[in-house]
């Protein structure tokens, strides 16, 4: 992980954690995150029970180019060979302004500030690469993030019978 200068953050409960750029030599750290991570925590994020990573999943993961395809991850300053948050988004092919983003933090470090500290940061990113809008496919008992997209001022677009669909526009935070 390509470690910012000077990034480390604490957290609520006075817990340092270190963001970084997101890349092939994270594939240990991604590994062991996922292992921590309970069933909840794994049917919120994949709105499925995923018991592992396929290799063709952990290339899409690991090998990006942080301009179409961004992702953050977080670690804990005291322990940074397991990945505690992970946030990325995914351009859209047709609406170039437009992407898809996905978050994960591991049980240990919800409600902490992380999954805010990461979207925050998610944000500022997207924009500087000519992002406007970030999609968010949520599942409706997906507390946690429901909570997040309010903080972020998103605004609820679409639903249906399991997940509500956010947007946050950039030019308007």
């Amino acid at each position: 992980m390509q470690i910012y200068q000077d990034t480390n953050i604490r957290l609520k409960d006075q817990h340092c954690v270190k963001l970084g750029l997101v890349g092939p030599e994270d594939r240990q750290r991604l590994l062991n995150g996922f292992k921590k991570i309970s069933a909840r925590t794994n049917i919120n994020r994949f709105h499925t029970f995923k018991k592992c990573f396929t290799e063709d999943e952990l290339q899409y993961l690991l090998v990006i180019d942080n301009v179409d395809h961004l992702a953050i991850g977080a670690v804990d300053c005291q322990n940074p060979d397991i990945g505690v948050g992970l946030a990325r988004y995914v351009r859209s092919e047709q609406h170039h302004n437009i992407a898809e983003v996905a978050i994960i933090v591991i049980d240990e470090y919800q409600s902490k500030g992380l999954g805010i500290t990461l979207y925050t940061e998610l944000m500022r990113l997207a924009r500087q690469n000519g992002i406007r809008y970030l999609r968010n496919i949520v599942g409706k008992d997906n507390r946690g993030m429901l909570a997040l997209l309010k903080k972020v001022g998103a605004k609820k677009f679409a639903e249906d019978s399991h997940d509500y669909e956010f947007v946050v526009d950039l030019e308007l935070d």
